[in-house]
């Protein structure tokens, strides 16, 4: 197994892997590839962001991590903050944005780490898709009763009323909860309660519509061709791959079956933003877009975290910045500076140390541009010691941005 690190120069890339440069996320996910989060209009530009990106003759990394198989051939990307033995910083996002107990993997030690990964994420999914609604899809139902609503069912209706006494065998089409889709939903839910213990509301409201459900039903469940035509329920698609990675993983093995088994990729800079949204509790972190104009909707914009009060912008990066904010970022939080009358604007991201840098002070209506970044602890003994020290660097962040008033 390829151990590679995000946002870096990599080389002596198997051609599968190479294949993939400067495909978009969109594109990755028509070829199988699971992709979190899963609505790709939760973090910007998710969708037209690069995998690998190949340019002036060199292949790069980007913000995107995760787990990818061609066969046997495995190819694991990780934060550049973890080390080569561990993913703490990785881990240590997710438990804070998900609310989960993430015991500690190594995300490249084996499949059964990836595998694990799905387990954590699954709730996720499922809750994505449930914004949605329940899904439902048209079914037939037969009856045979007194009050006829449906069409004639001719062959069983002389199978079963003759001699007549009243009843008629019709046919239906109505929509329905208890599908196959839900149905396979059940499953993995009641296959992870076994392994996870534990109350979910969302697993819950799947078990009231699946009333058929049998255990037994499993390899009929996992044999039918799932089909979700309605583009509205589109985030059940991957839920329900996810479905089928988790429950035939015991028969197949992670990477064997090339139908649905590719890979997952984790949008390291959403993670990023959403790990500060918990940091930062003094800070308004709106999700969606608004109008930079006072009448219309164009030019919508949408700053990550403002605090009115101090008249600060902050845009979160997870990319590197150490070295200086490149031109499109430094207009981007300038009219962000603007858009709002905030008197500084300035970037966060992880880096080495927690540090805060001014890059100047604007001309003409004036403020000041800076960036500030957050310690990512390296060289750690183990997770709870790693978890010890970025804990005194989110300390020390806080007390940096209170000490300049930001």
């Amino acid at each position: 197994m390829m151990r590679i690190k995000d946002n870096s120069l990599v080389s002596e890339l198997p051609e599968w892997f190479l294949n993939l440069a400067n495909l978009d996320v969109k594109s990755l996910q028509k070829r199988g590839l699971l992709i979190f989060p899963p609505n790709l209009n939760e973090s910007e530009d998710l969708d037209e962001q690069f995998l690998l990106e190949y340019k002036n003759g060199d292949y790069h990394t980007t913000n995107l991590i995760g787990w990818l198989a061609e066969g046997d051939d495995k190819i694991t990307i990780h934060s550049r903050f973890d080390d080569e033995k561990s993913d703490f910083f990785l881990n240590y996002m997710l438990q804070k944005v998900l609310k989960i107990n993430v015991v500690n993997f190594n995300l490249g030690a084996s499949d059964e780490q990836f595998y694990n990964l799905l387990l954590y994420l699954f709730p996720y999914y499922l809750h994505q898709a449930l914004k949605k609604g329940i899904y439902k899809e048209y079914q037939r139902f037969e009856y045979n009763d007194f009050r006829i609503k449906g069409s004639l069912d001719i062959a069983r209706h002389i199978k079963k009323n003759i001699p007549f006494l009243g009843k008629v065998a019709y046919q239906t089409r109505e929509f329905s909860y208890d599908n196959a889709v839900n149905q396979i939903i059940r499953h993995t839910i009641e296959f992870i309660k076994i392994r996870q213990p534990g109350e979910n509301a969302d697993f819950q409201t799947v078990r009231e519509v699946t009333l058929s459900f049998k255990r037994s039903d499993l390899s009929k469940i996992l044999n039918e061709k799932i089909s979700i035509k309605n583009p509205y329920f589109h985030e059940y698609i991957q839920l329900v791959r996810i479905c089928k990675i988790i429950l035939l993983r015991e028969k197949q093995g992670i990477g064997e079956n090339k139908d649905f088994v590719k890979g997952i990729l984790i949008d390291a800079s959403w993670l990023w933003e959403e790990y500060l949204a918990i940091i930062l509790t003094e800070y308004q972190h709106p999700k969606s877009n608004e109008s930079l104009y006072r009448q219309g909707h164009s030019g919508l914009v949408r700053p990550d975290f403002y605090n009115d009060n101090s008249g600060c912008i902050i845009d979160t990066k997870y990319k590197k910045v150490d070295f200086g904010i490149k031109r499109m970022d430094r207009f981007q939080i300038i009219s962000y500076l603007h858009y709002r009358n905030a008197t500084r604007a300035g970037l966060l991201y992880p880096s080495n140390r927690t540090k805060y840098e001014i890059e100047g002070m604007l001309k003409g209506y004036g403020g000041e541009i800076f960036k500030i970044s957050l310690a990512i602890p390296q060289n750690s003994k183990s997770y709870e010691d790693f978890k010890k020290k970025i804990e005194i660097e989110e300390n020390l962040l806080l007390s940096e941005l209170e000490k300049r008033k930001i």
